[in-house]
């Protein structure tokens, strides 16, 4: 469980991308420990950035243009606090499991197993004029 799935879940809506959260292979397992040092390191995080000089302006406007009034940092130093993985599993299951995702892989077909590729979904390749437009 990411940061963006927490900051999704404190704002009421998908102001960040993410990923979904897979329960059957060892990168997404779900775990109370793995969640408990996620949440320390956000808490951790949050106690220790600071915004100085030119970016204090920056942040405002970047949180203005969100339509958000508060300092998001603050509010989601507060409600991770009291975070369970429980919530975050509810908010994954609401608003991020069953959908599509777009995976960009880049780099030359014979340097690509595409048999294993393929499994994934389907493949789709683009030309330097799809990408690039010339």
């Amino acid at each position: 469980v990411g940061k963006s799935s927490l900051v999704n879940a404190l704002a009421g809506k998908d102001i960040m991308d993410v990923n979904g959260i897979r329960e059957d292979d060892s990168k997404g397992r779900l775990s109370e420990q793995a969640f408990a040092i996620a949440k320390e390191a956000i808490i951790s995080r949050l106690r220790s950035e600071r915004i100085t000089k030119e970016e204090v302006l920056t942040y405002y406007l970047d949180q203005e243009e969100l339509g958000l009034t508060e300092d998001t940092r603050k509010q989601l130093f507060e409600a991770v606090q009291a975070m369970t993985l429980d919530d975050v599993k509810a908010y994954q299951q609401a608003n991020v499991k069953d959908r599509k995702a777009v995976t960009a892989i880049l780099g030359r077909e014979s340097d690509l197993d595409m048999k294993s590729l393929e499994k994934w979904g389907k493949i789709v390749r683009l030309t330097q004029e799809d990408i690039f437009g010339y």
